[in-house]
């Protein structure tokens, strides 16, 4: 008797179950071909995936940027279209909206010099791997 250890043994799996076992060498056994494209796997640290993962210190100017527009829309809309009983109150909605608007483009400023933040991060990975 042969030993069964000796000749290779392929099956196929149907729903986790064995559906044909295949351990002789004369069964035919049909092979499927794919066409896969290129993997590359990266060695990233800590911080790096951080960036991925937020999206960069840039996400958060922008998203402060445009909450500063909407207080400053919502202020404007109010000073306009309200009845401001308060003596001081034209003034103090008027510095309101000031700072408001004046937030909003410090933070698409700053916004828009770290939004690259994903993509520096990128091309210095891909260096870093291309050095190894």
């Amino acid at each position: 008797m042969e030993n069964i250890n000796s000749i290779p043994t392929e099956s196929i799996l149907e729903n986790g179950k064995v559906k044909k076992l295949y351990n002789t060498p004369t069964d035919k056994i049909d092979v499927v071909k794919y066409k896969m494209s290129k993997i590359e796997i990266y060695e990233i640290d800590a911080k790096e995936l951080y960036i991925f993962s937020t999206g960069g210190i840039g996400n958060n100017f922008q998203t402060a940027g445009w909450s500063f527009i909407s207080f400053f829309i919502a202020i404007i809309l109010a000073l306009f279209t309200c009845d401001i009983k308060l003596p001081n109150g034209f003034l103090i909605f008027s510095i309101l909206a000031t700072a408001f608007f004046v937030s909003s483009l410090f933070c698409f400023f700053f916004w828009k010099r770290t939004k690259t933040d994903v993509e520096t991060t990128i091309k210095e990975i891909k260096d870093r791997a291309q050095n190894l």
